[in-house]
């Protein structure tokens, strides 16, 4: 009897315990997903937009509607760098006639806040064949962005200088990132995933290229088409100026899986 009531006891304790612990599961979830959304609230580029946040078990569903793949793909890198996010499903849709309320005016290249300006450096350090995106750490205070970490390459370190001095909104760079040594092992496995979808992907080479060109400053990368077939990418559309027309080339060729670029539709206007 006496056996019978403990093990009685016993199993309610554990149904205790299992209803607790599934309550706190719960209460850190919603916690988190209040965090994702406040992230994506306080960065300027999305705070118009209406994009939710679904958790279970620190895996975040990312919902609503954006005007472009470049505000889609700084969502989902704002809401990875959350504390204790596991992984990101993004399913935002990207529809430029999404109702929503707008600036007369507003462009892609909207004036970015400093997490903003974090999550994109550190977007088209990853993209970039020269640089080894997952070795570097990036930090921005009001507009002013400060690189460490590591290069293998002194081309490498000037290339991560250069994409964080061309992003939109960025005042300055401290390039504090050393050269020398081999990429870390989580850096030298995630290249090298992303150079395997890179390689086989199209849609993955002419989703980066057109992101990286809505990125760049100065650049109206709305004005600009892209299109890849097996690695080689097409640009067409018109650009201000020959100088902005050699920019536009040399950052698509710069972008991971690219083989080559033509920009014989690319034109001067």
């Amino acid at each position: 009897m006496n056996h019978r009531f403990a093990v009685l006891t016993a199993c309610a304790w554990l149904a205790a315990a299992s209803a607790v612990q599934a309550q706190d599961a719960a209460a850190t979830d919603e916690a988190l997903e209040g965090s994702v959304e406040q992230a994506l609230s306080d960065s300027s580029s999305l705070k118009s937009h209406a994009l939710r946040a679904e958790v279970a078990g620190g895996r975040v569903l990312l919902l609503g509607d954006v005007d472009n793949a470049a505000e889609k793909e700084l969502a989902e890198r704002i809401a990875r760098d959350v504390p204790g996010v596991m992984s990101v499903d993004n399913e935002i849709r990207v529809d430029a006639d999404a109702d929503r309320p707008r600036n007369t005016g507003a462009t892609v290249s909207r004036r970015l806040d400093d997490g903003a300006i974090t999550a994109t450096v550190k977007s088209k350090l990853l993209w970039n064949r020269e640089t080894e995106g997952l070795d570097i750490h990036v930090d921005t205070r009001d507009g002013v962005v400060t690189l460490t970490g590591r290069s293998q390459t002194e081309a490498g370190k000037a290339e991560a200088e250069r994409l964080a001095s061309t992003t939109e909104a960025v005042r300055s760079v401290d390039n504090r990132i050393t050269v020398g040594g081999g990429p870390s092992t989580a850096g030298r496995a995630a290249a090298a995933a992303d150079d395997v979808q890179a390689t086989l992907s199209d849609a993955w080479i002419t989703s980066k290229v057109k992101s990286a060109l809505l990125y760049e400053r100065d650049l109206d990368g709305l004005a600009i088409a892209v299109a890849t077939h097996e690695g080689r990418v097409a640009l067409s559309g018109r650009v201000a100026s020959a100088e902005q027309r050699q920019r536009a080339i040399e950052t698509a060729r710069g972008i991971r899986g690219v083989r080559e670029v033509s920009a014989e539709q690319l034109q001067v206007h």
